[in-house]
């Protein structure tokens, strides 16, 4: 006898409506109570690996479990009960739950059980995050930045201001000040805590020590990041000499 059954399940919570349909066969054979089957998705039939199905009694009590093998394939043999119900489970496939279903004796119960694939719903992820320039990690600009000490300007933000000279890069740092020296275009950078005793910044390319002068002919088209310091107390250690005056410059170029 061929029975052809349609299944309506709800989802709680979600109220999700939809239809499976079971193919159930009975056939009488010489042998005790067996359960066989097959579980393949809905729409295209290809069988579903690692399923769970599950027969339940009366009160909805787990009695027997198997997992399908690669053929979708799944099977209980010497099942006692009279009347069970179906339940499986597979991730990403909504659960189906269906019956009673009759067991007289020595039947063989042989059914196929198509599921819907279910949308997983994931957890919203931000991410956020910056690029990092390995020579800037290198020598430690990242590190220091972190502390927040200082003034620190990246190579993007040097590319968003497209500044013509180091000093349009450096003049509307709070503490500092550029004074132009007239007709050589050439400008002075002090730091504003200092500027009365006329102490030049003290200025570091790529960690070495230079005359401030070299600020009148870096582009800084060729930098990678910079770091102000407007008192030389709040710089790296290594970085203040012996002067712990006059504010610190530190250029890091794309050399």
């Amino acid at each position: 006898m061929k029975t052809h059954i349609t299944f309506k399940h709800r989802e709680s919570g979600r109220k999700r409506l939809f239809f499976l349909t079971v193919f159930i066969l009975y056939a009488s054979v010489v042998q005790a109570k067996t359960v066989l089957g097959t579980m393949v998705e809905v729409k295209t039939r290809t069988p579903i690996t690692n399923g769970v199905v599950m027969i339940l009694d009366g009160k909805n009590n787990l009695r027997e479990m198997d997992v399908t093998d690669s053929l979708g394939r799944f099977g209980f043999e010497n099942v006692t009960l009279r009347k069970f119900n179906i339940r499986t489970y597979r991730y990403g496939y909504l659960d189906v739950s269906a019956g009673p279903f009759s067991f007289a004796e020595r039947d063989t119960f042989l059914m196929m059980v198509e599921i819907m694939p279910e949308p997983i719903e994931l957890d919203s992820l931000s991410i956020e995050g910056s690029q990092i320039n390995a020579y800037l990690d290198n020598v430690g600009f990242y590190g220091r930045m972190k502390k927040g000490q200082g003034t620190f300007i990246s190579e993007a933000e040097i590319d968003f201001q497209s500044p013509h000279s180091m000093a349009d890069l450096i003049r509307n740092i709070p503490g500092m000040m550029c004074l132009s020296t007239g007709g050589d275009f050439s400008t002075n950078i002090y730091s504003t805590r200092y500027i009365h005793h006329e102490i030049p910044v003290h200025v570091y390319v790529d960690g070495a020590a230079v005359d401030p002068e070299v600020l009148n002919i870096i582009d800084p088209n060729q930098v990678r990041g910079v770091e102000v310091y407007p008192s030389s107390i709040e710089a790296p250690s290594r970085y203040r000499g012996n002067w712990y005056a006059g504010g610190v410059i530190l250029i890091w170029t794309k050399h």
